[in-house]
């Protein structure tokens, strides 16, 4: 707002180093409303948004479940989860892209299901969306097509093809501003943001040892952001090189079972409210955790929604991997949690009909 151009971290110069959309929504409040009530208000349009969600999730899981009761209590538990109830008011990408990765896995699920020109659109531009707050969703409908192409269907390879085409043209389309903006500033195609090298690198350290807020004295330093970005991908990829040939086994644990670890065990609350206890929001979470892993394992066994298990768990460890593959944190896997709920909704829709079953048996 007082420079006219998208910066960050206080350098003037134009940034590449993050998407657009959510400065600009703050920027919108705030033109509306002044500093202080413009961040309220976007609290609560946040609060908004996150409701939305949950709405989404509840249409996704009456996908799942032959009761509409399961549905409702798959949304409900990811309503009144801790974390999620104090994340609208972070003013921070989390809120507006889990409603939107919701609302791109609901559509891959629709499209899997009846592919059309329609929902190729609808997909190309809710995935762009999703990317103009966080682009790490951006390779996830390369697999969402490749599913579509190894379905068994009535449509020819050559429909497919097109729809991803479709697919992929809206994308480029909607994207293409922004790959201009940044071809005038840094004379380079710049699909998403040029800033990996920094979380690449910081991942690279084994319990990140040494990291003081995020940074080490060592790291290189180039003439602008730009090149130091690339000075420290370049020194972070010869360290993963070096590290997993000297010392496979360390490099190895660490980059599956200590990262996955520090992803999902406990819940992203950078903000603690006094009303709520940091056990109940641990138990909750854990509880989460529990039912979502048996629902995993419930998927394997029912053959009739084998498909849309499948797509939303490749969500959910998609981003797992990259969490893993940069600064594994809980605030990266918080978008796969409710997709979580949604899996552990299929091992208590088997727990209620078993039981059920017992008593009738018993009758």
């Amino acid at each position: 707002m007082e420079t006219g151009q998208l910066t960050y971290a206080g350098d003037e110069s134009p940034t590449v180093f993050i998407m657009p959309a959510f400065p600009v929504f703050l920027s919108f409040m705030i033109r509306l409303f002044g500093v202080q009530y413009g961040l309220a208000a976007a609290r609560l349009v946040q609060i908004m948004v996150s409701m939305v969600g949950c709405w989404i999730l509840y249409l996704i899981a009456v996908r799942f479940f032959t009761g509409r009761w399961v549905a409702l209590m798959t949304s409900a538990i990811f309503m009144f989860y801790p974390a999620g109830i104090i994340m609208p008011n972070l003013l921070l990408t989390e809120t507006w892209f889990t409603t939107l990765s919701i609302l791109c896995v609901y559509l891959c699920l629709v499209f899997l299901e009846k592919p059309s020109v329609k929902l190729a659109v609808w997909l190309g531009i809710s995935f762009t969306g999703a990317i103009y707050f966080r682009p790490v969703i951006a390779l996830f409908p390369v697999l969402v097509c490749l599913m579509l192409f190894f379905k068994k269907t009535e449509i020819s390879f050559f429909e497919k093809f097109r729809y991803a085409c479709i697919w992929a043209l809206v994308m480029a389309t909607l994207l293409s501003p922004w790959w201009i903006r940044n071809y005038v500033h840094y004379k380079a195609f710049i699909p998403a943001t040029a800033s990996s090298g920094n979380p690449l690198l910081y991942g690279s350290y084994i319990n990140y040892e040494g990291i003081v807020n995020g940074n080490r004295h060592d790291w290189p330093v180039g003439k602008n952001r730009f090149e130091t970005d690339r000075l420290q991908r370049e020194m972070a990829i010869k360290r993963i090189k070096d590290g997993f040939r000297q010392d496979f086994r360390s490099y190895m644990y660490w980059y599956t079972v200590e990262k996955f670890r520090r992803l999902w065990r406990y819940p992203f609350s950078w903000y603690m409210p006094p009303e709520i206890h940091p056990g109940t929001m641990l138990n909750y979470h854990n509880a989460i955790l529990l039912i979502g892993f048996l629902g995993v394992v419930t998927s394997l066994f029912i053959r009739r929604k084998f498909l849309h298990s499948m797509a939303v768990l490749l969500f959910i460890v998609y981003g797992s991997v990259l969490g893993m593959v940069y600064v594994a944190a809980p605030r990266y896997c918080y978008p796969q949690i409710p997709l979580l709920v949604v899996m552990g909704g299929l091992f208590l829709q088997a727990a209620v009909q078993s039981v059920r079953k017992v008593f009738r048996d018993k009758k």
